[in-house]
């Protein structure tokens, strides 16, 4: 019992990291699009705006990097977080295994067990039939204080 408690907390972490995993992925990816839809602004400016085209593609250019890298922290922390969580489904996998085969055998233990009580009821039951029973000795000791 007491590994099965380990196990459900094992799986209660892998759960509470999968859904941490999920809510940065779910910011970042925000912030890539925000990031993204900047650039388009300020492309704009930059086709309205001709006196100001070279500072405007140096801002998108910036813009530009700072989103490549942030989409290169966001593609590494997700990498690194899909491999965590795949490796936490192998593991969540291996408990379900364990925990499985623990249960096949303890049925098969029971059974067994079961099995090897058939041959003394047959008996007993024989014997009640034929009102066969031995006697059980009983003594009793009487101690003196």
């Amino acid at each position: 019992l007491g590994k099965i408690h380990d196990l459900e907390n094992e799986i209660e972490k892998a759960e509470n990291e999968f859904n941490e995993t999920r809510d940065e992925f779910n910011r970042m990816s925000g912030e890539y699009d925000r990031l993204k839809s900047k650039e388009q602004e300020i492309e704009q400016i930059s086709e309205s705006i001709g006196t100001m085209y070279m500072v405007a593609m140096q801002n998108a250019q910036d813009i530009m990097a700072d989103a490549e890298n942030c989409a290169a922290e966001i593609n590494k922390a997700s990498a690194i977080r899909l491999e965590a969580a795949i490796k936490a489904e192998e593991q969540l996998n291996q408990i379900k295994d364990t925990i499985k085969n623990s249960a096949d055998r303890l049925v098969e233990d029971i059974t067994s067990m079961s099995l090897s009580l058939d041959a003394p009821k047959s008996i007993l039951a024989a014997q009640l039939e034929k009102k066969e029973l031995p006697e059980i000795p009983v003594e009793f000791k009487v101690t003196e204080e």
